[in-house]
């Protein structure tokens, strides 16, 4: 066969496999033929564009199941995000005023994306940093992060810090010449390997219950490793590559991140996970439970799944424009994950947009706007009053229709929104 791979090579060994960048995962084992057996109560067919893109439709009282993740990444995988460009990206937070240079030289992969960064403050400890949500438990974390070889440089720190929950605290102070290094006294347990010109750096913890953990960067703490104390009038310069948290004892082959994934470890989602809690979703002319201000809705055109789709019109003579359902119930616990999404199509207006509402009139709101001529999603989008925007999607299918989906967090104060 020949034919250029537009894709990652993968090289399978069982239910393994192993890309080309050294990164193992694990394919599940889960049968969707014996997952459909599960049982579920619905009235009607549910259908659904999965995030394969395929449409598929499933019968009466037949759960819905699909594969989340083409392989199912083990507990070893990258926790941090972003972590290809953290030099320039905005998930990675300053701690003071450090100099970041994204793509300042040779990585160990060999590209050019390693990261110069500089302490330029002779009165404060400065670093890059990320803070990553984990789960309240008791197991081991490891960050890690490459360092590159720099004959003279001021030794370097990786701190792994639980800030909310807990307060397990470790440091690993390097010399970036030699790769010599110790562990602050509060705990943890340090390595350095030898990467040609570079060492990984890595400093392990266990979690004590906390709830968020810290990933610190620090390119000059102090001239020497007499203590593994930081000196806030140190200044200096060293570059690095590839920074990773996991859920591990030691440092496994570094994974770049993205922005954002998703971070499920289950390949297989099934309907008790995601019901749909709108009404008459697919008859947005029925009243109630639809109301209407400043607008109609009329049947008109297809659907993407081959049913008739729906008009929303304007009235000329009003200034607002929308369709709502009123009181739909949701879980009174904060931090409860919601999804809305729609399926939309342009006809004469250019901007859409779908809003989660606090019907109490509390001011909360999860939204996203949506320019139908291009699909990118539009300034006029996030959350307010308690509730938290997490992300939105825009997918777009044939005939002009587009998958438009906003989700966040709830307050947990209220048990309805609109």
């Amino acid at each position: 066969m020949s034919g250029e791979n537009q894709g990652p090579d993968l090289y399978f060994a069982g239910g393994e496999c192993l890309t080309r960048f050294g990164v193992w995962v694990r394919r599940t084992d889960v049968d969707l033929e014996e997952a459909t057996r599960e049982t579920a109560t619905r009235n009607s067919d549910a259908t659904a564009i999965g995030r394969d893109g395929i449409l598929r439709t499933w019968q009466i009282d037949t759960p819905r199941a699909e594969w989340l993740n083409e392989v199912d990444l083990d507990a070893t995988r990258n926790l941090l995000r972003d972590t290809f460009r953290f030099g320039d990206s905005t998930l990675w937070l300053s701690d003071g005023t450090p100099i970041r240079t994204q793509d300042s030289g040779s990585a160990p992969d060999g590209s050019a994306t390693a990261v110069t960064i500089e302490d330029d403050d002779a009165a404060f400890t400065e670093g890059v940093l990320q803070d990553t949500l984990t789960p309240s438990d008791t197991e081991t974390r490891v960050a890690s992060v490459f360092v590159r070889k720099n004959k003279g440089g001021p030794v370097v720190a990786l701190r792994l810090l639980v800030v909310s929950g807990g307060s397990a605290d470790a440091t690993i102070f390097v010399n970036p010449e030699s790769g010599d290094f110790i562990v602050s006294a509060g705990g943890g347990v340090g390595l350095v390997e030898d990467v040609g010109s570079w060492w990984r750096v890595s400093i392990r913890q266990a979690n004590d219950s906390g709830v968020i953990v810290r990933v610190t960067i620090h390119p000059a703490v102090r001239d020497d490793l007499a203590a593994p104390l930081f000196v806030p009038a140190q200044t200096g310069t060293n570059k690095f590559w590839g920074p990773q948290l996991e859920r591990a004892t030691i440092a496994t082959p570094y994974q770049a991140t993205p922005r954002d994934f998703d971070r499920a470890f289950a390949s297989l989602r099934l309907e008790d996970a995601s019901v749909n809690s709108v009404i008459q979703s697919e008859d947005l002319g029925v009243f109630p439970p639809w109301i209407n201000t400043g607008s109609t809705t009329t049947q008109g055109g297809t659907a993407p799944d081959g049913a008739t789709a729906w008009f929303l019109q304007e009235d000329p003579n009003l200034g607002v424009h929308f369709e709502r359902q009123l009181g739909i119930p949701v879980p009174t616990s904060a931090g409860q994950a919601i999804t809305l999404s729609c399926w939309v199509a342009r006809n004469g207006r250019d901007f859409f947009r779908v809003n989660i509402d606090d019907n109490l009139g509390g001011g909360r709101f999860i939204r996203v706007e949506v320019d139908l001529r291009t699909g990118e999603i539009g300034p006029d989008t996030g959350s307010g009053g308690g509730f938290v925007f997490t992300g939105a999607t825009v997918r777009e299918y044939e005939d002009g229709f587009y998958r438009i989906s906003v989700s966040g967090q709830l307050d947990g104060v209220i048990s309805n929104v609109d």
